[in-house]
């Protein structure tokens, strides 16, 4: 992560979401959205989630109570089917796997720009709802987000901003504060009530914050695959000041900050290209 971020490059002629919001609908809480499309893969449905109806998320519309970059460097993506990153595209393997690959990752971009189109509720609780459905460790669920959309809010986050993250985050319909509470192990009764959970991290403090930071980073990366997955563009940032964020929005909860990441519509205009990525050889070992 760094303070600041610069986009990476997306033609106009881009592929839009395959997956529009109005072919989600959330179901009971009981069980998992339903999603009116072929199944991709099985889901086992073990162990209940928090729901945004929990205390799990805010949403800032009225009440008032540095980044991760894809730096500006020309490089052209190995498309051929010896690259196993892109065994996905290979015909014997259903269209649906390749079109969602490219909605996620290919054409996933981190934007600075954005459109003036508002991104509902429904939107925010079907986002949230996909995310929930991630693994955690011990089901511990522990991130809570807030979301800040209404411009009052937004100005009340404005100070805490780097510099280089506040005109795009000012100008983003969405602002989430990815954080994680630190008191996570109370709801393991419920999340995990096969064994006594909550005695692993009640006399424990150093671990139950390493697990709550662990899980609630890894629910935030799954909250920004799930903006993707309905059409929405995402831009996480770092660069901010944690303590001003955790006094302004988060002292009542007890929560803790982590990451931003401004939801929208990006506008890929002036997108510059995507930076070059690790190569395989470069950053993982087969042992």
């Amino acid at each position: 992560m760094t303070g600041q971020e610069k986009g990476g490059t997306l033609s106009p002629d881009r592929v839009i979401r395959s997956y529009p919001v109005a072919s989600l609908h959330a179901g009971p809480e009981s069980e998992p959205p339903k999603i009116s499309r072929p199944k991709i893969s099985r889901i086992a449905w073990l162990t209940g989630r928090l729901t945004a109806g929990q205390g799990h998320c805010h949403i800032r519309s009225s009440d008032m109570s540095s980044t991760m970059t894809d730096t500006a460097t020309p490089s052209q993506p190995d498309n051929s089917p010896d690259n196993p990153a892109n065994a996905l595209l290979h015909p014997e393997l259903p269209a649906l796997d390749e079109r969602l690959a490219t909605s996620l990752f290919r054409d996933g971009r981190s934007f600075d720009r954005w459109k003036p189109l508002p991104v509902s509720d429904e939107t925010l609780r079907t986002v949230y709802d996909l995310a929930r459905l991630g693994p955690t460790s011990g089901n511990s669920c522990p991130a809570r987000f807030v979301f800040i959309r209404h411009p009052e809010a937004k100005q009340k986050l404005r100070p805490a901003l780097s510099s280089g993250n506040v005109e795009k985050t000012m100008q983003a319909p969405v602002t989430v504060i990815v954080a994680h509470d630190p008191l996570f192990y109370d709801r393991l009764p419920h999340l995990w009530p096969y064994e006594d959970a909550r005695d692993w991290f009640v006399h424990n403090a150093a671990l139950a914050e390493e697990t709550a930071i662990r899980n609630a980073t890894l629910q935030g990366a799954y909250l920004l695959l799930a903006a993707r997955a309905v059409g929405l563009d995402a831009g996480p940032m770092s660069g901010f000041d944690r303590a001003k964020v955790d006094a302004a929005f988060l002292m009542p909860q007890g929560w803790r900050s982590e990451f931003l990441i401004n939801l929208g519509y990006g506008d890929p205009e002036d997108l510059p290209p995507r930076a070059p990525r690790l190569t395989f050889k470069e950053a993982c070992e087969i042992l």
